[in-house]
């Protein structure tokens, strides 16, 4: 047997071995739910703020090395990317927040201020 055989077979039975906790939909439910809940929670939030720091990263070479033309071009070049992961951010949330009240009908799934 080679070794991807073996892999198969090794995910195949992890895999079958939590069939019986997903084959009912209220418990498949609860799992979307709680996953979506760390995603748009925890996992949006901390990355969010890695993208601002990037972004003001970026900012702070752009600014302190106002005479050296390359250094200004990667101060440029992590403001770009800074502002890309934070569209990607938003647009998450965004998807997440239709998604969430269309097929829930309830309020999304998102980080709140206060409640």
């Amino acid at each position: 047997m080679t070794s991807f055989n073996k892999r198969i077979t090794i995910v195949f039975l992890v895999l079958q071995s939590f069939f019986p906790l997903v084959s009912e939909a209220f418990i498949l439910r609860s799992i979307a739910e709680n996953i979506a809940k760390f995603l748009s929670g925890t996992f949006i939030t901390f990355l969010t703020v890695l993208a601002l720091i990037f972004f003001l990263w970026g900012v702070a070479d752009f600014i302190r090395n106002a005479e050296n033309s390359d250094a200004r071009k990667k101060g440029k070049q992590r403001m770009v990317w800074g502002i890309i992961a934070l569209f990607f951010m938003l647009t998450f949330l965004s998807v997440t927040g239709v998604l969430t009240r269309t097929v829930f009908g309830n309020n999304p799934i998102l980080p709140q201020l206060y409640e």
